[in-house]
């Protein structure tokens, strides 16, 4: 599944670099990867990975940002996305911190993607607004990206940050006592 994902991913994205440049338009290659999942997906998991593996004591966003390497402003803005979606709790102040709302069993990856994502889409679509022959094949590309994008997030729906946890809690529990430690030994 995954290397069809990149290789209709790949080819989309050949396909819009190819067009733009027939149509003279000016491309950003750097900007454009065939897909709309941000980063915010990925930081989401991060962060419920270590709220789950600290089992109910809350976290700090100084120690979610920094065990991820990006700043506490960037993870309080996915925090609050997680709060509005009901999946995270967080109390502010000194103690304060983050923590699941519900227990991770009932959290499935797909509920975290549901609740930073933008779009609904992952996959980036083919523009068919262009007349002829360039629409049929933008319908048909389209609609594989529609199947391999059900496909996907129909196994994120399968896995809970509960099963995400059992992989990777030990890691997670490694990063955190380091950072403890940086924390009291600057």
């Amino acid at each position: 599944m995954t290397s069809f994902i990149y290789l209709l991913t790949r080819y989309t994205y050949d396909i819009s670099v190819i067009t733009a440049l027939i149509n003279n338009k000016e491309t950003h290659q750097s900007s454009y990867l065939g897909l709309y999942m941000r980063s915010d997906f990925v930081l989401a998991l991060h962060v419920m990975g270590f709220l789950t593996a600290v089992e109910g004591k809350p976290l700090a966003s100084k120690i979610l940002a920094d065990t991820y390497g990006t700043s506490s402003v960037v993870v309080r803005r996915i925090l609050a996305k997680l709060c509005d979606a009901g999946l995270v709790t967080s109390q502010r102040g000194v103690g304060g911190g983050s923590i699941l709302a519900l227990d991770p069993q009932d959290i499935s990856l797909r509920d975290v993607y549901n609740a930073v994502s933008e779009r609904p889409e992952i996959l980036r679509r083919y523009p068919t607004n262009e007349p002829g022959p360039s629409a049929v094949l933008g319908t048909y590309i389209n609609d594989l990206l529609g199947e391999a994008e059900e496909e996907l997030l129909g196994r994120l729906e399968g896995i809970n940050i509960a099963e995400m946890d059992i992989n990777v809690r030990a890691d997670i529990c490694r990063q955190l006592d380091d950072a403890e430690k940086n924390k009291k030994n600057p």
